[in-house]
């Protein structure tokens, strides 16, 4: 997972220009250093900010960190998810399925902050990367969700998809309209 962390911020770094080809090597400036969240204010665990944003105790809280159309994709998921009151809606989902999950890394390039996760689901290991994006007024935009190893998604799309039928304006695993909405 940290090579994929790895791989993911260098191709980000080096689409954005922040390496620069020097005599066969790269070289990065110190102002191009994506910041881990130890390097932070504060000193706050990695996912910290995050979480905070998850744990929001009402809907208009929670929307106020997204854009009106945020888009969350994840590999446990058929389609993308849009808008706050959905996303909500999977991630309390989600909350309520590990055993445990904690954050082990977090670093921030640009708009994007990529954090590295570990936990258990039903007993089995399972961990993955999620990948936020902000707009230019800090609001986030995307939300990307990978999880792995490949056994344990598909039991975990499984429970999800029971779990969220019924309780989102369109379900992902049908893709249909629900709760009175056209």
């Amino acid at each position: 997972m940290r090579l994929l962390t790895a791989l993911l911020i260098g191709s980000c770094l080096t689409a954005t220009g922040a390496l620069a080809q020097s005599t066969g090597s790269y070289v990065m400036s110190d102002a191009s250093l994506p910041k881990s969240s130890q390097q932070s204010e504060g000193n706050l665990p990695p996912g910290h900010g995050w979480l905070e944003i998850i744990k929001r105790p009402t809907p208009e809280a929670f929307a106020a960190a997204f854009t009106k159309d945020v888009v969350l994709d994840a590999s446990v998921l058929p389609r993308s998810i849009t808008g706050a009151t959905d996303v909500r809606a999977f991630f309390g989902a989600t909350r309520a399925m590990f055993d445990a999950i904690a954050f082990k890394h977090e670093v921030t390039a640009g708009s994007r902050t990529y954090l590295e996760w570990e936990g258990t689901f039903q007993g089995n290991n399972i961990a993955g990367l999620t990948v936020l994006t902000k707009d230019a007024a800090g609001l986030i935009e995307s939300i990307r969700v990978y999880y792995r190893p490949y056994n344990v998604v598909v039991a975990f799309s499984a429970d999800l998809a029971g779990r969220l039928a019924g309780n989102m304006t369109v379900d992902p695993f049908l893709g249909s309209t629900l709760r009175g909405h056209p």
